[in-house]
């Protein structure tokens, strides 16, 4: 296990991305696509970390590349040095800020594809003000997309994510606490019989009746 040195005002770049490996075995495939997505996690935790604390949250700097923002230390160790077999139980003394907006990060961003991960950067003005390679500053990011960071921030601040379980039934993902409800056959059956169209439903168990958010 990796420990980071109490007194740093920056996490290492890599040892963040430890976490995200740690988190998600699907990234370990060390193909180019898992490489640009374990990126990507790396830069919305960082824009989530700027918009909520007001600074830097990694020891390397993000480059406008064609895929998106690319911290190129964490790429190198990925393709060329195997840094996925090097997650082996994540990293210790994180910062309890930095382990909860990695949890919301993950939790938001993890299901989505290198693809969807780099349309959304497309579209944030500091990656189209840069030219390619240029190094990325924060403190330029656009107010929708900070803006947008502190509003999932405060959406999911508060929730328990080693609690948190989803399950799929008919194209539709419903996310709900354990601790709060069991996803029996029979409540399986039940939302099996639901025409829902979200990408993703909140369940809960609110005196015996499943509530939907």
């Amino acid at each position: 296990m990796r420990i980071l040195k109490k007194g740093c005002n920056k996490m290492r770049a890599l040892d963040t991305a430890l976490w995200f490996l740690d988190k998600n075995p699907s990234l370990r495939s060390n193909y180019i696509d898992e490489n640009i997505k374990l990126n990507k996690l790396l830069y919305f935790s960082s824009l989530m970390y700027y918009a909520v604390e007001g600074k830097d949250l990694l020891d390397e700097k993000f480059q406008r590349w064609d895929r998106g923002p690319v911290i190129p230390g964490v790429y190198r160790e990925y393709r060329y040095f195997n840094l996925s077999s090097r997650a082996t139980g994540g990293i210790n003394n994180i910062s309890d800020k930095a382990k909860q907006i990695f949890e919301i990060i993950n939790f938001v961003y993890a299901g989505k594809s290198a693809r969807e991960l780099s349309d959304i950067t497309h579209e944030h003005r500091q990656w189209l003000a840069l030219e390619r390679n240029e190094e990325l500053d924060f403190s330029k990011s656009g107010t929708e997309e900070l803006s947008l960071m502190r509003e999932l921030y405060n959406l999911y601040a508060a929730v328990d994510f080693d609690n948190l379980c989803t399950e799929k039934i008919n194209d539709v993902v419903y996310i709900y606490d354990k601790t709060n409800l069991e996803i029996t056959d029979e409540i399986a059956e039940q939302l099996a019989d639901m025409n829902n169209t979200q990408d993703a439903i909140f369940l809960e168990d609110i005196d015996g009746e499943l509530v939907f958010s």
